[in-house]
């Protein structure tokens, strides 16, 4: 009987020995495991996010744009006169006759001729907008590099 209780304190000590290497080994590879995602958490959170948004779209446009404007047009011109003036005068004793007086001259013409206009006008548009925006996230320069650091600590301590 004492045979017996031998082989069973044997069998109990050799399966304890096979759970203590079990979780020994768990211990082990977990870790290595903390330990190399906390290089993979780093290595991200130094990395940048790169996208390109394509903006393919039209705009309505529907405005109506009032013009309230006063224009001082200057006019410095000579305008220059060649005709003849047909007159028919009535003369006491002879009666009325037709004369042709010639005319040739110029007229100087200095005027600022002010130009006032109010109107409104209406704009009724679709506006086609094709973009492509680079977008480039620095991880380090968002919120989530406080906490990634955290998590890599957190998996550093694992580590060791």
């Amino acid at each position: 009987m004492k045979t017996i209780h031998w082989l069973l304190t044997l069998l109990s000590l050799m399966l304890n020995c096979v759970v203590i290497g079990a979780l020994v080994y768990g211990v082990i590879l977990t870790r290595e495991i903390a330990g190399g995602a906390a290089k993979t958490l780093e290595s991200i959170g130094n990395q940048t996010i790169s996208y390109s948004l394509q903006i393919s779209q039209t705009v309505p446009v529907r405005a109506t744009v009032p013009f309230n404007q006063r224009l001082d047009i200057p006019i410095n011109q000579t305008v220059p006169v060649d005709t003849i003036i047909q007159i028919n005068p009535t003369l006491p004793v002879i009666g009325p006759i037709a004369l042709d007086v010639p005319v040739k001259t110029t007229i100087p013409v200095r005027i600022t001729v002010p130009i006032s206009f109010s109107q409104s006008i209406p704009v009724n548009a679709d506006v086609p907008i094709n973009l492509v925006v680079p977008i480039q996230i620095r991880i380090a320069e968002t919120e989530l590099k406080p906490q990634i650091d955290a998590w890599v600590r957190l998996l550093r301590q694992i580590a060791q």
